[in-house]
């Protein structure tokens, strides 16, 4: 059960930072987010 809130705490993180980088017009890119671990790259 803790593994699943867990992955949702990270996909929710990773929805956060699409529409924080949509909101000022960027294009969101994995690559560029510097210093997230790979846990939170949903194609990683």
């Amino acid at each position: 059960m803790q593994e699943i809130v867990q992955r949702l705490n990270e996909a929710h993180i990773v929805a956060e930072m699409r529409r924080h980088c949509r909101s000022r017009d960027h294009d969101f890119d994995d690559e560029q987010v510097s210093g997230v671990p790979k846990v939170f790259r949903p194609d990683a």
